[in-house]
């Protein structure tokens, strides 16, 4: 491969090599091809710093009742402790339900999680009518893939991440969004 000189300067040009570059991985069709991949990639990255300041927003605005869950399952067993100490810092004041079940998952333990947290959605419907849910999840994708769905079209769910030893909102799943039409 040659190098990509500036038109004006005649130095090697780092956008230029960016834009041949993604032309290239859009199917080799060079720098033309490359500056529509590179103002793609561009705009979804403004659009995802958009949609992570808009989730931060959410998770600290006060909704009238908020109640966290907490589901630790598998090799990383119960994740209370973190998660109060999470909610805690932040300054959440929301009562904590957990499920945790350590050590290695049976499809027998996978399902009897995700009937206690069927369960506990029923309960908490009753008794409480939460009016969003901070979600917590530390286990198989599978068992989180099922607990998604029993959140679907609940009430609004703030999906946390735990990254660098600390969780941050990844995630509001609420009907709009549910439904594939995302709420920006």
């Amino acid at each position: 491969m040659g190098e990509i000189h500036n038109v004006v300067g005649g130095c090697p040009d780092v956008l230029g090599r960016f834009l041949f570059l993604a032309g290239k991985c859009v199917g080799g069709r060079g720098p033309g091809y490359g500056a529509a991949a590179a103002f793609a990639a561009v705009a979804l990255w403004m659009e995802r710093r958009k949609y992570h300041r808009k989730l931060q927003l959410l998770a600290q605005q006060a909704s009238k009742r908020p109640v966290a869950i907490a589901v630790g399952v598998g090799k990383p067993g119960d994740i209370r402790g973190t998660v109060e100490s999470y909610l805690k810092d932040q300054g959440f004041i929301m009562e904590l339900f957990s499920i945790a079940r350590p050590g290695n998952m049976s499809v027998d333990d996978a399902l009897q999680v995700i009937k206690e947290f069927t369960d506990l959605k029923g309960k908490l419907t009753a008794q409480v009518g939460p009016t969003q849910i901070h979600f917590f999840y530390a286990g198989p994708v599978a068992v989180a893939a099922s607990l998604g769905a029993i959140l679907d079209n609940w009430v609004p769910a703030i999906v946390y991440d735990y990254d660098k030893g600390t969780y941050h909102p990844m995630l509001q799943l609420d009907r709009v969004l549910t439904s594939g039409k995302p709420n920006r």
